[in-house]
């Protein structure tokens, strides 16, 4: 459990929400990108990008006491892992990193809100 006092977690909530939809916003247009990428060169580079917001969201997440966004981040670090090392992320499973990520911003507002995602 987290021991921060409860104006100093709020505040911390506060800011990782922005640097969350920061983060998010980025994997998002990066994946926009990915999906129709052909050139090997700029498909590595952008799956390096998504990889490292959500390690980074994963991070913040755990630090400020979001295990549910921690997880859901931590899923999609694996996947981005898998494809760095060269395996090929399927085009079904597009659809499921945007809810990934909808579901990690969703995580994040409720733990900033304090009202169930």
């Amino acid at each position: 459990m987290n021991q921060l006092p409860d104006d100093l977690l709020k505040e911390l909530l506060a800011t990782f929400e922005i640097e969350a939809g920061e983060r998010l916003a980025a994997a998002n247009r990066h994946l926009v990108v990915l999906e129709k990428a052909t050139d090997p060169r700029l498909i590595s580079e952008l799956v390096t990008e998504i990889f490292r917001e959500v390690h980074s969201l994963k991070g913040a997440a755990g630090a400020v006491g979001l295990t549910g966004a921690q997880l859901v981040s931590h899923r999609l670090e694996s996947l981005f892992e898998r494809a760095r090392a060269g395996e090929m992320l399927p085009v079904e499973q597009f659809d499921l990193v945007y809810e990934g990520l909808d579901a990690v911003a969703a995580l994040v507002a409720e733990g900033a809100s304090g009202t169930p995602a």
